[in-house]
């Protein structure tokens, strides 16, 4: 398992292209490990230290843009099956508990080795939206709707433009959400929550990935009603659009536009 774990962090990285450090005399986005107390998440911290998946991330960003301070993600036992973003504290926290979670919840409608990549890619796309809300409070970006629709938009946009096998992260994240919503009847629904409905989350991510390549995802045409899919290749370039022109005063270095969002 831990084998398999280390290999496919070994070809994201890879794909997205993420093993090259930075350096700058501003604020940085730095990843901490407190130290996990459990064995099996030992392990896997002893992995994640090896490959730093999330220290490349962190790398990149510290490289594409200017922060006005430092941002830790914090890897670690939480208690909380949840990975979230506080601004106040200028920290994203990304919990063990939700990769067991992700994977007791894949294993029990696909085999093994699909469960443990879709775990996998699950969070590092949960980890992506969380970066959404760090831009969002680090930057001070606006945003005129749901906050966390805007950052799911923000991973998906950022996963396409990474290519290659990232853009599996956001086919798993989108199993997840259809497997939560499916299990839940009205009674259950959180109308309240700031989060989209978990069946809206995964036609939402289904649809902008549609958006971006049509080609690419033909399933999606069989779920998704034709003038809906005709509605997210519409609106593929304008989030994208949207994202790259707040973003822009931040950035080091420009990028031709629709390249901006790549990591």
């Amino acid at each position: 398992m831990l084998k398999f774990y280390k290999a496919t962090l070994v070809a994201m990285l890879l794909g997205a292209g993420l093993w090259s450090s930075a350096s700058a005399d501003d604020g940085q986005i730095r990843v901490v490990y407190p130290g996990a107390k459990k064995p099996e998440h030992q392990a896997v911290e002893k992995i994640l230290k090896e490959l730093r998946p999330f220290e490349a991330m962190a790398d990149s960003y510290n490289r594409k843009f200017f922060f006005p301070r430092d941002v830790i993600i914090v890897v670690a036992e939480t208690g909380q099956v949840n990975c979230w973003y506080i601004e106040q504290e200028h920290r994203i926290y990304i919990s063990y508990e939700l990769l067991d979670f992700l994977l007791e919840l894949f294993r029990k409608v696909e085999p093994e080795k699909e469960a443990r990549a879709d775990a996998l890619n699950t969070l590092f796309f949960v980890v992506l939206h969380e970066m959404g809300h760090a831009l969002v409070g680090e930057l001070d970006i606006p945003t005129t709707g749901r906050e966390e629709d805007a950052v799911d938009d923000f991973a998906c946009l950022t996963v396409h433009q990474v290519g290659g096998a990232a853009r599996d992260q956001a086919l798993a994240a989108a199993k997840w959400f259809g497997i939560m919503g499916s299990r839940k009847n009205n009674a259950d629904l959180p109308f309240w929550d700031e989060h989209s409905l978990d069946m809206q989350r995964f036609y939402g991510i289904i649809g902008l990935m549609y958006g971006a390549n049509p080609n690419r995802y033909m399933f999606a045409e069989k779920l998704v009603p034709k003038r809906q899919l005709e509605r997210y290749v519409h609106d593929y370039p304008k989030k994208l659009d949207s994202w790259e022109r707040l973003l822009a005063p931040h950035f080091r270095k420009k990028l031709p536009r629709g390249q901006n969002l790549k990591i």
